[in-house]
């Protein structure tokens, strides 16, 4: 009978062991690192999960708080905001970013971010020409300011603000310079995704759609055009290392009068 005691208190001390060790396990296997987090939003994001990735970006920022990815996750979190047409949390989220992490090699991505705002807010304005003309030549203009930083070697920005700039001059019907501006990102940047964007649209510049970005489509469009550009990605750079001496000492030297005020008046109350 004792031993049968024994032999129970036995089984028993095994199943608890083994269960807490299955949870253990279970956890740790769980906790993914911060470029794989990174890496699995952004295909998500890709994909057109803007959700999910929002999800993942900010999972990833709550659960590696002293990850070198940061700075990437929150411009993510914007984008996905913006994508999702979340426009007072997409500006509220690039305005946190430029008081927390002031680096000017990450100014251009910011400037991008500001300008798609601004070509996402031209959509839901009042349907007057002026109206539309006015937020479309402010994301220009922004383009214009991710270009000319001179602080930042962040050629990837650069080549997407050129291209922004001749898609966003085609939806102003000016194609010379969408033209101009396509063939700039093609001689100047080829080894850039936004190259091979660019060639896409030469080849009907009145075309303003979106392009998709994912692998399989950049992939596509290398078939159409018999081109081999290098595909974007999915994981950033490192950086390199920004003295304190050159971080600009408040945002109003990266941001704008214009940008100061609230989300809401930014963005006309959309």
């Amino acid at each position: 009978m004792k031993s049968l005691y024994r032999l129970s208190i036995l089984l028993v001390s095994l199943a608890l062991f083994l269960s807490c060790s299955s949870n253990k396990n279970a956890k740790n296997g769980n906790l993914m690192s911060d470029t794989d987090m990174f890496a699995l939003g952004s295909t998500q994001f890709n994909q057109g999960h803007y959700k999910e990735a929002l999800h993942t970006f900010k999972s990833l920022i709550l659960e590696h708080p002293t990850s070198d990815l940061h700075i990437d996750s929150q411009l993510k979190i914007a984008a996905c905001y913006g994508a999702l047409e979340d426009y007072e949390e997409q500006m509220k989220a690039i305005l946190q970013l430029l008081k927390e992490n002031i680096i000017p090699d990450r100014v251009p991505q910011i400037y991008v971010q500001i300008g798609k705002f601004y070509e996402q807010a031209a959509r839901f304005n009042p349907n007057t020409i002026t109206s539309d003309t006015t937020d479309y030549e402010t994301a220009l203009s922004y383009y214009k300011k991710a270009i000319e930083y001179k602080e930042s070697t962040d050629t990837l920005s650069k080549a997407e603000a050129i291209y922004r700039r001749g898609l966003v001059n085609a939806k102003l019907n000016r194609m010379n310079e969408a033209i101009a501006q396509y063939n700039f990102v093609v001689r100047g940047y080829p080894n850039s995704p936004f190259a091979l964007l660019a060639q896409v649209k030469l080849q009907n510049p009145q075309d303003t759609s979106e392009l998709a970005m994912d692998e399989a489509s950049l992939e596509s469009y290398r078939q159409t055009l018999g081109t081999a550009v290098p595909a974007i990605e999915q994981t950033p750079p490192e950086q390199p290392v920004v003295q304190p001496q050159n971080v600009p000492a408040d945002t109003s030297q990266i941001l704008p009068p214009e940008m100061q005020s609230t989300p809401q008046d930014t963005s006309g109350g959309h």
